[in-house]
């Protein structure tokens, strides 16, 4: 949550432990359900969580892109 101001180390830790638990495609419908959830915070919370992410040091380890499919 924005309101808690994570650390860098924080964010790159929350992010692997969610990747470990849900998958990556997991965590995309996680998100996907969230924003059809609630489309009035959508826009705010990811473009908040991009500039978290945007800002995460370089040696923060990479985060993989792959293909993304959620159950309908």
């Amino acid at each position: 949550q924005r309101s808690d101001a994570p650390s860098a180390s924080i964010v790159t830790q929350e992010i692997g432990r969610m990747i470990g638990e849900l998958g990556v495609d997991g965590c995309a419908c996680r998100v996907a359900q969230e924003f059809g959830d609630h489309p009035d915070t959508a826009r705010d919370r990811m473009l908040w969580a991009r500039q978290v992410v945007g800002e995460l040091p370089l040696e923060s380890p990479p985060f993989a892109r792959t293909l993304v499919r959620c159950a309908a």
